[in-house]
């Protein structure tokens, strides 16, 4: 018999094939499926790309533009270029770009310093220094004034001679206040008749400002007056150094570099080094010391009997202080 088909469940089996069809296809896609957040990340990421490509692309270009105006620029002016020659048959010379060779006013007045200072002559295979100094050697002479010479020292006068130059202007209104100050104390210094006229007037009030020197004030100083705390913040209100009992500093903690430490030390002696001190009284270095402070005394009115006595004490006991 023929078999019967039911109309009813074919219908119902198309009808869930095609829902799931449609289903399918309106299934949304990879970026429609992405947040706000990737999307909007994604697009910035994108957009940055396309900037640093086009940034490169530029920047290349540039390069490109600017070696080729170079070279073109080298091209007609090789004829001011100076050609690097080997000096001697034992050197090597490597080839250099035109756009390596400095030409300008300083470079120039460099390397024609630095040949004259050569010797040519020698081989520098055989003396290096010779080649390389022996012209300066040949050509410089020692001043009395000086136990050596070198370019250093070259360059030292020539910085003196401009600071000179500097100082010796007359003040301007363009001049800082530092400047101004430095100026007049140079004229000041300068002005030997001013110095003439004064004399040891200026030394003697400073020194009646820290109290006197009893050496000099003799009978009339008042020991029972002296305080060297006053006397320490007097020196340093007039600009002197403090460091006569004590020495003070401000250092830095070696144990942390924030902090600041107050460094307190024995006082510097009036000698350049202990070295001198420990060896006697009676020693020369140490006579002319005691002969110098007798004569400054003397100058500034001071009995010499009295300075011979009281500036021995005092040197004795600036022996006595390192030991």
């Amino acid at each position: 018999m023929p078999e019967r088909v039911n109309p009813n469940k074919a219908e119902s089996q198309m009808t869930l094939a095609s829902a799931r069809s449609m289903s399918d296809d309106r299934q949304p896609g990879w970026f429609s499926r992405r947040t706000r957040m990737e999307r909007y990340l994604m697009l910035a990421a994108t957009t940055v790309v396309f900037v640093v490509v086009g940034l490169a692309i530029s920047l290349a270009g540039v390069i490109y533009g600017y070696q080729s105006g170079m070279l073109k620029g080298s091209e007609t002016s090789q004829l001011a270029l100076i050609s690097a020659e080997p000096l001697t048959a034992c050197q090597e010379t490597l080839p250099e770009s035109p756009s390596e060779k400095c030409l300008t006013k300083g470079c120039v007045q460099a390397a024609s310093k630095l040949i004259d200072s050569m010797d040519e002559a020698v081989n520098p295979c055989d003396d290096f220094f010779r080649f390389s100094c022996g012209g300066f050697l040949q050509k410089k002479i020692i001043p009395d004034e000086k136990s050596s010479l070198s370019r250093f020292n070259e360059i030292s006068d020539d910085l003196q001679e401009k600071l000179r130059g500097l100082v010796e202007a007359d003040p301007s209104d363009d001049d800082s206040p530092a400047t101004k100050m430095v100026k007049n104390l140079y004229k000041s210094c300068m002005d030997t008749d001013r110095i003439n006229e004064r004399g040891l007037n200026p030394l003697k009030e400073i020194l009646t400002q820290m109290g006197g020197w009893p050496v000099v004030e003799g009978s009339s100083w008042d020991s029972s007056a002296f305080d060297w705390h006053t006397n320490v913040y007097i020196n340093r209100k007039l600009g002197y150094s403090l460091d006569y009992i004590f020495d003070f500093s401000v250092t830095t903690n070696i144990k942390n570099s924030t902090w600041r430490i107050i460094d307190i030390d024995q006082p510097p002696l009036g000698m350049p080094s202990r070295k001198y001190l420990l060896k006697g009284f009676n020693d020369s270095d140490v006579q002319a010391y005691y002969n110098y402070q007798i004569s400054m005394a003397e100058l500034l009115g001071a009995d010499r009997e009295t300075a011979e006595r009281e500036l021995k004490e005092s040197l004795e006991f600036e022996i006595r202080s390192p030991m």
